[in-house]
Formats: C-alpha cells, structure tokens, sequence
C-alpha cells in the first residue's frame, strides 16, 4: 500500500501576450491549432501530478493581498513566505536582488510524487513510499542572460555542491541543510527542486521529451485559454494557470484504496485527459475559467448539448444550492462511464442497487428513460409561514421528454409509498395546481409530487418547500444579485450550472450540517457564493467557468 506525505499548497498564474498587426492577427487565429506551452512545461515530468504557472507581475499579489478576509490574506502571505523559505531564503538566495531583475513574466510550480522502497521489517517485502517534492521553474527575461546566470549559480557562491547527471552540472545543498535543494539551468530557465531525484526525472524529461508539453491535447487546451488572442488589445491577465494530470491523480489515489487488493475492481482506463484553467482575479473574489479534455484514445465523449438555462427560474430566491444540467440521462450515462474511476464519490451499481431494493423500480427503464430532458436537483429553505422541524428539503425537477411513462412511474411510487412504507398518498391542490402529497408516519417529513408548465416533473422531500415552488416562485433564483452576480451570463444557457450560497447555507448556520474542522470553518466564512457553468465545445472538450465571491474586504 502507498503511503503518502502531506502535498504542499501550490501557488501559480499566467499569460501570453500577441503583439499587433498582421502577424498578431495570424498568430491569434493559429493558436487553437498549434496550441501554447507555457514556460516551464518543457522541463516538467509527465508525471507530476499538477502544475500552477504563476503571474511575477507585483500588480496581480498587490491585488490578492487586498481580496478576502484577513484571515485568507494571512494564509497567502503565509504560504508565499514559506516558500520563499524553503527554496530561497534558506539557501542564501534573495529574490529581489538575485532573481527579479531576469524573472520572465511566469513562473511555474510542480508537484512530483516519487516513488521509494522502504523495507519495514526483514521478513517483510518491500513497499513503496511516496514522497512530496516540488519542482521550481524561473524562466530567463533575456536567453542571452542565461549562460551568465549559469556561472553565478556553478560559483559556489551558495555554498552549493556540484554534480553531474546525463550531462548536466547541478548544484546541491550539502547534506545536512535544513531545506535542501538542486538547482539546475536549462532551456533558458533555472530549475529548483527540494529533491535531487526530482532533478534527475526533469533531466531526463527534458532530454528525452517526455515533458507535460508532449501530453496529448496539453498545448491544444492551454491554448484556447491564452488570454491574450485580441488583435489590438490585450486580454486581462491572470494571475495564474493551473494544470491537472487527471489520470495521475487517479492512479495515485486508486493505488492508496485501503481495500485488499484482490477486492478492488480492476480499474478502467482513464477517460479525460486533464483540467486547465486560468485563475483570474476580480474586485470581488477568484474566477476560474478553464477546459476539461478527453483522450485523444478515450471511448468517452461530449454530448454537445447546451441547454441548461430555465431552471434557475424555477427556483425561489433564497435557494441554498442548486445543480442543473441538459440532460438527466445523458448526465447519467456519463456518469457511468467513469465507473472504476476512484474518484466517483458513488458507485452507479450501488445507486441502482439501492433503488431497486427500496421501490423495486429499474433506475434505466422506469425512470432515466423519460428523463431525457433539462433537470436540476436543489436544496431549498422551509417555505414561508409554513410550521417544520426541519429547516430545509430538497426538489428534483426533470423535463419529461415521456409524460405518460412518467405518470405511470409516479403511480408505482405512490402505490409503494402507501403499500410498503404507509405513507398517506393524498391528492390536493396547491396554489391552483394539482399536487400528491405523502403523508408521513415521521412527524416533520413532507414528501410531495406534480407538474409545472405541462411537462416538467418536481419531486420534493425533507421540510415543506413545495409552497415556493408551485406553481412558480415569488421571486426567482435568477433574480438574485448575488446569483447574478457568481453566475454571469445566464441568458446563455449552458449543459451545467452549479450555485452554492454558502453565506445562507453554511454560515448562517441554517442547516443541521457536522461540525466543520477549524480550517475549513475559516475558509468557509471567508466565502459568500460559489458558481460554475459547464459548456460543451466538442465532443472531447469541455469549457467550465467558476467564480468564488469572497466577503468584502475589511
């Protein structure tokens, strides 16, 4: 079993400027194609787990150091500091005087799992151990600088040993230094890593182009996120980009089950590819807007299909958390295909298993085959001037693609509920709209079922929150300014859509939710909304957008 040490926080930005002109012109239409590396992803082992390109403009941490609370400030500076220490500070280096004045315009940030064997007892075999290493790369302003930079490095200024691998001259902290480090030149960049075995795979990646670059689709993606594709103007800058080795990570966390080997499902090839993102830094909080992208081998593939857009004005204003998509089937069925993955939180058998055994219904054939229209799945606050013990329920909504198969459905669930579980099955009337409800045995339990605008199916439980809803809210989700303001754009509509306000959720203590760590507790209240949007491209990329909106600065 793999073992595992505590990953380092990573910090990480970047951009790309295109200068004017024809030639600009020609460069931005010919982008997608050719796609972008950023400096950095030349030397970076495919096997690095993630990497984060980070802006050295001053003006972009000028700009953090003013977003979030005092406590999210504290934490940044905290982490930026300990790098510092850890890489530079330590070993005699100063970035104002020995690194600024050649930096280029973004740094790059890696982390490599590596892989020893430590032997436990001598009747035991041995097992691998992974260790945390960090690769640091400071690409070169000016290449004719470099060989200059090269000299002052090997000069043994930093009290430095030498060495050579594959050809390559390598400056080591002597054994014993508190944060060691290697320190390297190569391709117009000065290399730094806390591991000289990390080093060694940099090298090697470098010489035998085995590097992030040559990643199927890497370039391609990172390239439909360059933001400075304007002809005469330049797009705002981000403060940082990160990448995400999807099948890495995969790997790595299946290989650390904690099950026995020989009851583990084989895995099945991974499908995607790797995530990319730009983060971007606004007045009011973080923005990340990036890609997903498959296999160029993978069986999985996008529907394009980008209908995601009524459903927010469908639910009340004071929604705590909504989830939409285009296609509840489809979303399913892709669902599905990333079984074995050991990232799925859930397993499909496990969801189909559950169902049968509770309502005898088949998940595919009774349910998901009239589910192939826009759907979202909310958790909303106890309607007003309505007596609970509980605070909050949750609503499914689906766009039936199939009404008479459907209410043929919703009967067998109201025959079960009163035959099995004795649930009063009533019929009502709500706010002038026919509405099933279930009576509980469970006092404060509300269970209701019916139909909006013809053809859509909403299904609630918990509190009684079909009040809100029935037969349209007061005031609509879409209608929120904070919604509005997490979530821009929703004219447009979009395969997913994804709203958390975790000011009325969490930190108003609304829900009867665990008690959160003390670290997350101060994350949590540093944030106001959480927002996404997902849009299907093509049939192997996804383009996402998500905003965290922290409190206002104090």
């Amino acid at each position: 079993m793999l073992q595992k040490t505590k990953p380092v926080w990573l910090i990480a930005g970047a951009s790309l400027i295109i200068g004017g002109g024809a030639g600009a012109f020609w460069l931005a239409q010919n982008n997608f194609l050719m796609g972008y590396n950023p400096p950095g992803a030349k030397l970076i082992p495919q096997q690095a787990l993630a990497t984060l390109s980070v802006s050295t403009n001053p003006q972009q941490w000028q700009k953090l150091q003013q977003t979030g609370t005092p406590a999210t400030r504290a934490a940044i500076a905290q982490q930026i500091q300990n790098l510092q220490q850890n890489f530079l500070t330590s070993n005699g280096f100063d970035y104002q005087q020995d690194i600024q004045p050649w930096i280029g315009s973004e740094a790059m940030i890696a982390y490599l799992p590596l892989s020893t064997e430590t032997t436990t007892t001598p009747e035991k075999a041995k097992t691998p151990k992974v260790e945390d290493a960090l690769i640091l790369v400071l690409p070169v302003n000016q290449p004719l600088l470099t060989s200059q930079i090269a000299n002052q490095i090997n000069s043994g200024k930093n009290n430095l040993v030498g060495r050579t691998y594959q050809g390559v001259t390598i400056q080591e902290s002597q054994k014993g230094t508190k944060s060691p480090i290697s320190v390297t030149v190569l391709d117009n960049a000065v290399v730094v890593t806390n591991n000289p075995k990390a080093m060694d795979q940099v090298v090697d990646a470098y010489q035998g182009n085995k590097a992030i670059a040559k990643l199927p689709g890497y370039s391609q993606a990172l390239g439909k996120l360059n933001p400075g594709q304007s002809m005469f103007t330049e797009a705002p800058r981000s403060a940082a980009r990160l990448y995400l080795n999807l099948p890495a990570i995969s790997t790595m966390i299946g290989s650390e089950a904690t099950k026995p080997v020989s009851t583990q499902p084989p895995l099945n090839p991974q499908q995607y590819q790797g995530i990319a993102t730009n983060v971007v830094l606004e007045p009011q909080g973080l923005r990340f807007q990036g890609v997903s992208w498959l296999k160029p081998d993978s069986k999985q593939k996008f529907l394009p299909k980008n209908d995601a857009k009524i459903m927010p004005q469908r639910l009340p204003a004071d929604t705590f958390l909504m989830f939409s998509g285009s296609n509840l089937q489809q979303f399913w069925l892709d669902y599905i295909d990333g079984q074995g993955n050991p990232l799925l939180p859930i397993s499909p058998d496990a969801v189909r298993s559950g169902l049968k055994s509770f309502t005898n219904l088949d998940l595919d054939e009774d349910l998901l085959s009239w589910m192939q229209g826009e759907f979202t799945v909310a958790l909303l606050p106890s309607a007003a001037n309505v007596t609970s013990r509980l605070k909050a329920g949750v609503v499914i909504m689906v766009q039936a693609s199939d009404r008479p198969k459907a209410e043929k459905t919703l009967k067998r669930l109201d025959e079960i509920a009163a035959n099995n579980y004795q649930f009063q099955v009533e019929s009502n009337q709500l706010n002038g709209q026919p509405v099933t409800n279930w009576v509980s045995p469970l006092v404060g339990l509300n269970i209701s079922h019916g139909w909006l605008d013809g053809n859509v199916a909403f299904l609630t439980f918990g509190a009684p929150i079909a009040p809100g809803i029935v037969p349209q809210p007061r005031e609509a989700l879409a209608t929120n300014s904070q919604f509005q303001q997490t979530l821009p754009g929703m004219s447009q509509a979009h395969n997913g859509k994804l709203f958390i306000n975790v000011d009325t959720a969490i930190n108003a203590n609304n829900l009867p939710l665990p008690q959160l760590p003390k670290d997350w507790r101060g994350a949590a209240k540093s944030i106001s909304t959480i927002g996404m949007t997902t849009q299907v491209e093509s049939d192997r990329l996804l383009r996402f957008d998500l905003s965290i909106q922290l409190q206002p600065s104090k």
